[in-house]
């Protein structure tokens, strides 16, 4: 059995901040439209309190919104100053700038003035807002033709900081608000071209990948797929993330006939699709994928590749809210590695709490739980709060707004594209975080990676 919309969202008014943090992540996970959502969102919020009501505000901007929402962020940005915010609430104040720069335009339409007025705006972004409501107004040929310009200024740099990133992302929004753009979109994503030479098609490709999720385009996922089984780490995080936002069974059913064959880079980045795209195809994929993975039928498979993958795909699986997947996951937890076992128990006692699922290990995980020392190391301290502060602290403008490390497009560090060959790392990397708090497994990895926390120094950490 599998929760319907309809019950997942009644875990708003839950208690339990893990379950109201499940619920958030179940629709903005995976970039849902319901536009019903966000003023439930909202409400949440508003009785608990905005620090308080989620474990992490960062995936707020996936949600649909209205300008009614976006009047409602307004007023409570109005409500933050800076100089006396803590930590928590600077981070939710991030998540509602980002939410005005991503929402769709006409929801920000109405409240153009009002946002720019804003006290506190930094610089940086209100020229990128500026910039956007700018956008708008420009010819679609005379976009396409920025973007052409910002891929050819770029075809030697490997770098965001080195090419207009945040200019390329906000000329995509604009396009892909018409359909009309589809057929320019998908003759870029069809080309061939020699990576090993610098050519314009590098980022074109990028922007293009990133338009097709963006128009929820589902003649588009046969490229995408391509697209994940041949590209750079770049190109898997936004052809993944496409995917997710087209969220049809046709994706769950391409990415499940390429899985198990497919490198591990490929399985990394795919596996969240068989927990977030929420379909009854997606949870028998899901099952099917993990009864294989046990019975470990490729042949020229890693055992222990295998194992690690079968533990992760759990974590993003026991998302569906589903008793089958509940059962199927309780499996993988007995064998599961330490440094997955934390977040798929904590998945499994959430999952459990909000379909009302009676499993005889509740009460045990529960008590694990509440004991991390199990999972994490003892030499934590709280200067590794300070750590995360300074990684995550906004008052750099060059984090506001257009902040997401993530994101292929933001202006905060390298882009990793493989076939140009191997970058430095960034200088004065910060040391690794050994417990999963205070960063979320979905929040970007401290480390400056560009990836997230759970893809990349969570699972590269060994815990004891």
């Amino acid at each position: 059995m599998r929760l319907t919309e309809e019950q997942v969202r009644e875990a708003f008014k839950h208690p339990d901040l893990r379950a109201r943090q499940a619920a958030l992540e179940y629709f903005a996970a995976s970039y849902s439209r319901n536009a019903a959502i966000m003023p439930e969102v909202i409400a949440s919020i508003e009785q608990f309190g905005p620090t308080e009501a989620f474990e992490s505000t960062y995936q707020i901007p996936n949600l649909a919104q209205t300008p009614e929402t976006v009047t409602w962020a307004i007023g409570k940005l109005r409500g933050f100053e800076r100089p006396s915010s803590s930590r928590d609430q600077r981070h939710f104040a991030r998540s509602l700038r980002r939410l005005l720069l991503e929402a769709d335009p006409q929801a920000v339409a109405p409240h153009r003035e009002a946002i720019l007025a804003l006290p506190g705006l930094p610089p940086l972004a209100v020229t990128r807002l500026q910039r956007r409501f700018e956008l708008e107004s420009k010819p679609a040929d005379q976009l396409w033709r920025r973007l052409e310009e910002i891929a050819e200024a770029g075809k030697n740099e490997v770098r965001r900081k080195k090419i207009e990133g945040s200019e390329a992302k906000a000329i995509i929004s604009v396009l892909a608000c018409d359909a009309a753009n589809a057929d320019r979109m998908s003759e870029i994503l069809g080309q061939e071209y020699d990576t090993d030479t610098p050519t314009p098609m590098i980022w074109l490709e990028v922007f293009a990948v990133r338009m097709a999720g963006e128009m929820r385009h589902e003649p588009a996922v046969p490229l995408l797929i391509e697209k994940l089984k041949c590209g750079g780490l770049t190109l898997l995080e936004e052809a993944n993330e496409a995917l997710l936002k087209i969220g049809t069974d046709e994706v769950v059913h391409a990415v499940r006939d390429e899985f198990l064959s497919a490198d591990e880079d490929f399985r990394t980045y795919t596996m969240s699709i068989f927990g977030r795209i929420h379909s009854d195809a997606a949870i028998s994929a899901g099952l099917e994928l993990l009864r294989e993975m046990d019975e470990n039928e490729n042949d020229d498979s890693d055992p222990e590749e295998f194992e690690e993958d079968r533990a992760w795909l759990a974590c993003e699986f026991v998302g569906q809210l589903s008793t089958e997947a509940i059962d199927a996951c309780r499996e993988v937890l007995l064998t599961a590695p330490v440094y997955v076992a934390y977040d798929l128990q904590v998945g499994l006692v959430t999952a459990c709490k909000l379909t009302g699922y009676q499993v005889p290990e509740m009460n045990q995980w529960e008590k694990e739980l509440a004991s991390p020392e199990r999972y994490f190391n003892s030499d934590y301290n709280d200067s590794d709060d300070d750590l995360v502060d300074e990684v995550f602290d906004d008052d750099d403008e060059s984090l506001s707004l257009d902040d997401e490390p993530a994101d292929g497009f933001d202006d905060s560090g390298p882009l990793r594209l493989d076939p140009l060959g191997e970058l430095a790392e960034p200088a004065d990397e910060p040391e690794i975080l050994t417990r999963a708090a205070p960063v979320g497994r979905n929040d970007p990895c401290p480390c400056g990676s560009g990836k997230k926390y759970k893809k990349c120094c969570m699972r590269e950490q060994p815990l004891s």
